[in-house]
Order: structure tokens, then sequence, then C-alpha cells
């Protein structure tokens, strides 16, 4: 079973969740350590503190196919917006920014 990291709203944690990564308030405390099952005191304790979203680990449902078949069909997209870009411009920057952050969110 593979697994991925996503940030969800705390109204969608479902029972069991756990924590992907280490939470901090503004001033750096540890606030839930990566691996804690996500509780219902613990999720009304975040939302007292303000806080909105968490990163989970969830299931990955999509098979290798269908994450490269959406890969290929971002990039593609991304070409096009950026197809009249200038090798070493800012712009190809800002390509190159946008691809790894699109990326990184589909795995």
């Amino acid at each position: 079973m593979k697994m991925r990291i996503k940030s969800i709203p705390i109204a969608q944690v479902e029972h069991g969740m756990k924590a992907a990564r280490v939470l901090r308030n503004p001033s750096g405390q540890i606030l839930i350590q990566e691996g804690v099952e996500l509780t219902e005191s613990l999720l009304h304790s975040l939302e007292r503190r303000n806080i909105t979203r968490v990163y989970v680990q969830v299931e990955e449902l999509r098979s290798d196919e269908e994450l490269a078949a959406e890969r290929a069909s971002m990039e593609a997209r991304l070409k096009v917006l950026f197809r009249n870009v200038a090798h070493g411009s800012t712009l190809e920057l800002l390509y190159q920014t946008i691809l790894e952050h699109r990326l990184r969110k589909l795995t």
C-alpha cells in the first residue's frame, strides 16, 4: 500500500489518521509529533489554537500509470503556458518552480 502526505482541514480528519509531519506553533513549540494519532481531543485543542489544517498520511488510490499520466498532462499544460519563455529568463525559473511544486503535490 502506497502512502502520501496530504494537508487537509481539521474537520476532514478521520478516526485513526496520523500526523505526517511535526506541527509547531508560531513560537516553534512542538504541538504534535510526526506519527501521533489524531484524536478528537487533540483536534479540538488544535482548533482552539486556530490551527485549521494538518498534514496526514493517506493511502494513494491512483496507480503508477495514472500518476504518470497525470504528471505528463500537467507538464504538457505548463509547457503550453510557458511556450515562449527564453532560456535562462526569470520566467523559466518560474516555470521550474511551478513544475516542482505541482510534482510534489502529486506525490
